[in-house]
């Protein structure tokens, strides 16, 4: 299980910098906004329900 995490870490990380650093594609409006919607729901769904 470690292996894969380690493994999806590099593959994110590596593209994220590639994407950072390239002047012909950056999306990093639109990850910076997808990244805040996955906060966001995060957060929704971690709140406790008291019914």
């Amino acid at each position: 299980m470690l292996l894969y995490l380690w493994f999806a870490f590099q593959v994110v990380a590596a593209e994220w910098f590639e994407m950072r650093m390239s002047n012909v594609w950056n999306g990093l409006p639109g990850a910076t906004r997808l990244v805040t919607y996955m906060f966001l729901a995060l957060i929704f769904i971690s709140l406790k329900n008291d019914d």
